[in-house]
């Protein structure tokens, strides 16, 4: 309770002149800081490690409207605030994807943040999972997606070049790529669609 009068004191009582009694004796609701409406303390949701208040819809497209900017990291929409969004904290009331999403952005930062390990993404589009390399102080050229099960080129980052060196092949790449830049066409899909 000690929070919610915390809220209502700076919400009501400082700039409506209610008295903080008045309010929670007439109405069990709240005024949601980011669409600034009237909610049902039912909508109401806490940011951990501040009084911060919002409706659990606004968290949501919140949370959303960040993971689009790529913030994993995210924090209480107020400015300085030091509250922090987590996504064991909001579990409850994110869609599974939204959820499912930040989570594996979270492990793959974690992943990429290991300078000791070497990674890449797969690159067919269709696929784009991320694999930690394990080149024992090699220089690994080719290897398997355990995702998709296509062959790729660690070094080019590409599908397999069957037949031909990395040299060779980026070579005769940057030639074919200015070709089918001009005609409008994706020359990695081209591979792909080779490739299957």
């Amino acid at each position: 309770m000690g929070k919610l009068k915390d809220f209502f004191s700076r919400h009501y009582h400082s700039h409506s002149g209610f008295s903080i009694t008045t309010v929670l004796e007439s109405s069990p609701s709240f005024l949601c800081e980011i669409c600034t409406a009237s909610k049902t303390e039912v909508n109401w949701f806490l940011v951990i490690g501040c009084t911060h208040a919002y409706c659990k819809d606004c968290v949501v497209r919140y949370i959303r409207s960040k993971l689009d900017l790529n913030v994993i990291n995210i924090r209480c929409p107020v400015p300085r605030c030091g509250g922090l969004l987590e996504p064991q904290g909001c579990r409850k009331i994110l869609p599974k994807k939204v959820l499912n999403r930040w989570e594996k952005s979270l492990c793959e930062s974690a992943i990429i943040e290991n300078e000791t390990e070497k990674f890449i993404y797969c690159p067919l589009k269709r696929c784009s999972a991320l694999m930690i390399i394990d080149d024992g102080h090699n220089k690994m050229t080719k290897t398997k997606c355990l995702v998709c099960k296509k062959q790729i080129c660690v070094q080019c980052n590409v599908p397999w070049h069957e037949g031909n060196t990395c040299e060779e092949f980026r070579k005769d790449y940057e030639e074919d790529r200015t070709l089918f830049n001009l005609a409008g066409v994706d020359i990695l899909s081209i591979m792909e669609e080779d490739d299957s």
